[in-house]
């Protein structure tokens, strides 16, 4: 019975360290993610709205 709740208890320890680790990597990539790649609106609002004169042929 004992080594039984010694297998349940690592098991359960590997799952939480898991979650641990992957919500820390998933904090990291987010916070980067919104550092690095700017708000696609305001390069929309930025670039000049450019018509041709002519049609293409």
């Amino acid at each position: 019975m004992p080594q039984e709740l010694i297998i349940i208890f690592l098991l359960f320890f590997a799952v939480l360290a898991f979650a641990w680790f992957y919500l820390q990597r998933a904090k990291a990539r987010t916070s980067t993610d919104a550092d690095a790649a700017p708000d696609p609106v305001e390069n929309h609002e930025a670039a000049p709205q450019t018509t041709p004169t002519e049609p293409p042929a």
